[in-house]
């Protein structure tokens, strides 16, 4: 939260109680994965205009997420450290949700979906869970009751490529 409000006053607080665990993945004790701890310290030193070891963090969150074969975090990932570092634009103050929306694809081909965003990709197996994403960003703005997504009473045709705003 701090990175996405553009919190310098509070970033280098967290990133203090956050270093000791650096190296480690964030999983909840439900099973719950949110990835390297080094991801978050990332954000947090980019927030503070720490670029040089921001960059380090990200490395390190990327030699972490690819030793555990985390596709999805890679991508993430790449997105993150493209934002933080890439252009230099940084979240201000009160500018939450000021920045420009991030297109991305999620195509169907046959038994795996291709979910990408510039140029980085990643694939997943077709199962129920990525059905239903597909579902619910054919139709941006429609409202649909968790019970008919799992129920199947929800419009059948979903474009295979269609583009995602994020």
């Amino acid at each position: 939260m701090c990175h996405h409000f553009g919190d310098r006053e509070a970033a280098p607080k967290l990133r203090a109680l956050l270093e000791p665990y650096s190296g480690r993945n964030v999983i909840t004790p439900d099973v719950a994965y949110f990835g390297p701890v080094d991801r978050f310290l990332a954000l947090l030193a980019a927030t503070e205009g720490d670029d040089e070891q921001a960059a380090a963090w990200f490395a390190s969150a990327r030699r972490l997420a690819e030793g555990m074969g985390a596709k999805p975090t890679l991508a993430r990932l790449a997105a993150e450290e493209a934002k933080a570092l890439g252009d230099g634009e940084r979240p201000q103050p009160g500018q939450a949700g000021a920045g420009r929306a991030c297109v991305g694809r999620l195509r169907r081909r046959g038994d795996v979906w291709e979910v990408a965003s510039g140029s980085a990709s990643f694939h997943l197996r077709d199962a129920k869970g990525v059905q239903h994403l597909a579902c619910l960003l054919a139709n941006p703005g429609q409202e649909f009751h968790a019970l008919d997504l799992v129920g199947g009473s929800l419009p059948s045709s979903t474009p295979a490529g269609m583009p995602v705003r994020s």
